[in-house]
């Protein structure tokens, strides 16, 4: 992706084709979407008993937090930046 823009910056478009943007998009939620297959939740752990309830959410792991950021801060912003 970064290197289909810098061509672009250097033929002097001021953005990406609408082509190109959408065929990059698509790939970027076809890459989060098979990172989410490899990195699944982590299934809450059971009870036992030293522990009657486990509190809150499940850890998970630090590539599964980065998954997240990817699919929530997705920009589809055609204008390259300067």
């Amino acid at each position: 992706m970064k290197e289909t823009v810098e061509q672009a910056r250097v033929r002097g478009q001021p953005e990406l084709e609408t082509a190109v943007l959408a065929a990059l998009l698509a790939r970027y939620d076809h890459l989060v979407q098979a990172g989410y297959h490899v990195n699944p939740l982590l299934a809450k752990p059971k009870k036992s008993d030293h522990y009657k309830r486990m509190p809150g959410k499940p850890r998970q792991s630090p590539a599964r937090n980065l998954l997240d950021r990817f699919a929530q801060r997705k920009v589809g912003c055609p204008a390259l930046p300067a």
